[in-house]
C-alpha cells in the first residue's frame, strides 16, 4: 500500500497461519478526524488448484476481521474472479457493502466496463455501507499499464471532518445496582401515594424509573450507590430518535516500550482508559 495521507497497521492481529500470506495486507487510513479499514486483497489464479474456494477462504477471513472492528472498511484488490461469485459475497450483501461494478451501474446507468482481456471484472472493490456515499468517478482505465489488467480508479470525497454513524441510544440498566424486590416494592407503594397508576406505556416507564429513584433516595448515602437515578438510566418507552456519532479510532500509536492495546478503541471511555494504563506503566517503568 502506497498514501498520501495517514495510515497505520490495524491493531486486529491476524490469527495462524493468516498473519504470513502474502495475499492479504490491511491498514487503518486516516481522512480528517474519521478512520476506516483499508484491505488489499490478492486472488488465487484460475490456473492454481481450487482457487475460488481458496480465494473464498480469504474474504472469508476478511470478513470475520472487519467485522470485529467496528470501522468503516474498503476491500480492494485484484481478486481473480467477480466478487459476486464467491459465497462470501452474500455476507458482504447482508451488511450493506456494494461492489464497485453495482456502484458504477447505479451512478452511470450502464455496467462497468471489463478490467481483464475485455471480458471480466476481477479488478474491484467492496464497501461498506457507511462509504458508497462518498464514492465517485469510477474510471476503468486502458491497459496501457499491464499485459492483461485495466486498472480501477475511484474517489473517496468525504464532506467535512467525520464520518457518522447513526444509532440508537437506549437507557442504561439499573439492575447494577442491585436492588432488591422488597425494596422495589416498598418504593412503589410510596410512589402510589403521591400519584396514581399509569394511564400508557410511556407512563409505566416513567414509573418504573420513579420507583427505583425513590429507592436510590431511600439509602441517603448508605452505600456508593447514587442518591438519584441517572439521566443514562431514563428513557424507557418513549420514542427513540436515531443520534449521529463520530466514527474514529481515538488511541495514537505507542511510543516504544508503552501499552499498546491489542484491537482499535473506538469510545472516548476505554480511550481514557488506555491512557491511564499507559501513564502506570510508565511511573512503574
Amino acid at each position: 500500500m502506497i498514501s498520501s495521507i495517514p495510515m497505520r497497521p490495524s491493531r486486529l492481529q491476524l490469527p495462524d497461519p493468516w498473519r504470513l500470506n502474502p495475499r492479504i495486507s490491511r491498514s487503518i487510513v486516516q481522512i480528517g478526524s474519521s478512520h476506516f479499514q483499508f484491505w488489499v486483497v490478492y486472488g488465487y489464479a484460475a490456473s492454481q488448484p481450487r482457487h475460488l474456494e481458496r480465494t473464498n477462504e480469504l474474504l472469508e477471513l476478511v470478513f470475520e476481521q472487519i467485522s470485529d472492528i467496528p470501522l468503516p472498511h474498503i476491500v480492494a484488490g485484484d481478486f481473480n474472479a467477480e466478487i459476486t461469485n464467491f459465497p462470501v459475497w452474500e455476507e458482504f450483501r447482508q451488511k450493506g457493502s456494494l461492489d464497485l461494478a453495482t456502484i458504477y451501474h447505479s451512478q452511470q446507468g450502464r455496467p462497468m466496463p471489463s478490467t481483464c482481456m475485455e471480458s471480466t471484472r476481477p479488478d474491484s472493490a467492496i464497501i461498506s455501507k457507511e462509504l458508497i456515499p462518498f464514492v465517485s468517478n469510477i474510471w476503468v482505465m486502458d491497459t496501457t499499464w499491464f499485459a492483461t489488467h485495466s486498472p480501477v480508479i475511484f474517489t473517496l470525497d468525504i464532506q467535512g471532518p467525520t464520518i457518522f454513524k447513526e444509532r440508537f441510544v437506549l437507557p442504561k440498566s439499573f439492575m447494577e445496582f442491585a436492588p432488591t424486590k422488597p425494596d422495589l416494592e416498598v418504593a412503589h407503594l410510596k410512589l402510589l401515594e403521591l400519584e396514581g397508576p399509569p394511564n400508557s406505556l410511556e407512563e409505566c416507564g416513567v414509573v418504573v424509573e420513579k420507583i427505583v429513584d425513590i429507592w436510590l433516595q431511600s439509602r441517603d448515602g448508605e452505600s456508593e450507590l447514587p442518591q438519584a437515578l441517572p439521566s443514562s438510566l431514563r428513557g424507557r418507552c418513549k420514542e427513540q430518535k436515531l443520534k449521529k456519532s463520530p466514527v474514529t479510532s481515538h488511541v495514537k500509536i505507542a511510543r516504544e516500550g508503552d501499552f499498546e492495546p491489542n484491537d482499535e478503541i473506538i469510545s472516548m471511555a476505554t480511550r481514557r482508559k488506555t491512557t491511564q494504563h499507559r501513564r502506570i506503566r510508565c511511573i512503574n517503568g
